[in-house]
């Protein structure tokens, strides 16, 4: 019978790291603004404080008067897509200049891993006044899963709005909770991964 019991132990704890949520830190967005009036550069950086196992792999914001877009090495840039977050419980907004990379297993190279920073993304504005604030979005995918600002689960998304600093940027943090919840199922953790596999989002570059 010991052996059986170790087995059972084993896959307990097994289906526990499988279905634990995570709730904790976020994402982080700098914005720093130069330029003058009708040509100002908008510098963006991206910081996942989510949890360990989560990556960054799509990111948005919402600004007009936009003439030209830069993206991270690795990552596509649509400056006419759109994006709307509130169907998975977001906010009620239209996001039109993403920036994404290839995710999947094995093949996420170029996403923004936990604890690490991003720089490189990049907007030309032709605004005759320098942007003081942009709303921003992010999706990552992972295990464990992620709470996120909304849509929980191994894709959470995120949203902010990003605070312009001029010459130079800071992180504007979105605050969370530090609680860890355990589930304890199986099946529920497959339905949430053919869940998963279907709902990334991605954009035609």
């Amino acid at each position: 019978m010991k052996p059986i019991r170790g087995l059972l132990g084993l896959c307990l704890v097994w289906i526990v790291l499988l279905g634990t949520r995570v709730m904790g830190g976020s994402v982080d967005v700098a914005l720093a603004v130069s330029g003058s009036a009708g040509h100002y550069d908008l510098y963006f950086s991206v910081t996942n404080n989510e949890a360990a196992g989560q990556k960054i792999y799509l990111f948005g914001v919402l600004l007009g008067d936009v003439d030209q877009m830069e993206a991270p090495a690795g990552w596509n840039k649509n400056p006419n897509a759109s994006f709307e977050t509130a169907g998975f419980g977001g906010a009620v907004l239209v996001y039109n200049r993403l920036w994404q990379t290839s995710v999947s297993i094995g093949n996420d190279a170029d996403t923004i891993p936990f604890g690490e920073t991003l720089p490189g993304f990049y907007l030309h504005s032709t605004a005759a006044t320098a942007p003081t604030s942009v709303n921003w979005f992010a999706f990552s995918w992972g295990y464990p899963e992620f709470t996120g600002d909304f849509y929980p689960g191994p894709n959470p998304g995120f949203e902010g709005v990003a605070v312009a600093t001029p010459g130079g940027g800071a992180a504007v943090p979105e605050g969370g909770a530090t609680v860890i919840l355990i589930g304890i199922g199986l099946a529920a953790v497959a339905l949430s991964r053919r869940a998963f596999r279907g709902r990334r989002f991605s954009f035609a570059p």
